[in-house]
C-alpha cells in the first residue's frame, strides 16, 4: 500500500476518534475545558514533533517568508475550525456536526482549482457532489 494512503487512512480514523471523544467530554463539560484539554493534547503532539525535529537538525533556515506565513494563517483557520467544533458539538448531536462539518474539502478543491490552478476533471466535480449528498444524508435527522 502507497505510503500517503496508509496516511491518509490513518487520518480518517484520528479524526473519526477525535470528533467522538470531544462529543464525549462535551456531554459533561463546558465547551471551554473540552477546547483547553484539547488543545493541550494537541500542544504535546506539536512539542514533540518540533523537538524532534530541532534535535535532528531538520529546522534550518527558511528562505520563503511568504509560504512560512500562509502555514501560519493555516494553522490559525484550523485552530479556529477547531474551537467552533468543539462549540458545535457541545450544541448538537455528533453524528450531525462531525459530517456536517467534514464537508471542508469540497472548498479547499475549489479553492485549489481557482488559486493553485489544479486539473478539473469530472472525477473530481462528481466526487464533490458525492460527498455533499452524502452530508447532507449523514447530517439530517430522520
Amino acid at each position: 500500500m502507497e505510503p500517503w494512503l496508509v496516511l491518509s487512512v490513518m487520518v480518517v480514523v484520528l479524526w473519526g476518534l477525535w470528533g467522538l471523544a470531544l462529543k464525549y467530554a462535551s456531554l459533561n463539560l463546558e465547551w471551554q475545558y473540552v477546547y483547553v484539554a484539547s488543545a493541550l493534547g494537541a500542544f504535546l503532539v506539536y512539542a514533540t514533533v518540533v523537538l524532534a525535529l530541532a534535535l535532528t537538525g531538520k529546522l534550518g533556515h527558511v528562505s520563503d517568508y511568504k509560504s512560512l506565513g500562509i502555514a501560519l494563517l493555516g494553522g490559525l483557520m484550523g485552530a479556529l475550525g477547531g474551537l467552533m467544533l468543539i462549540i458545535a458539538l457541545r450544541l448538537a448531536e455528533a453524528s450531525i456536526v462531525v459530517p456536517l462539518t467534514s464537508i471542508y474539502p469540497a472548498v479547499t478543491v475549489a479553492l485549489s482549482i481557482a488559486l493553485l490552478g489544479e486539473s478539473v476533471t469530472t472525477r473530481k466535480i462528481a466526487g464533490v457532489i458525492l460527498a455533499i449528498i452524502a452530508v447532507i444524508l449523514l447530517s439530517t435527522s430522520d
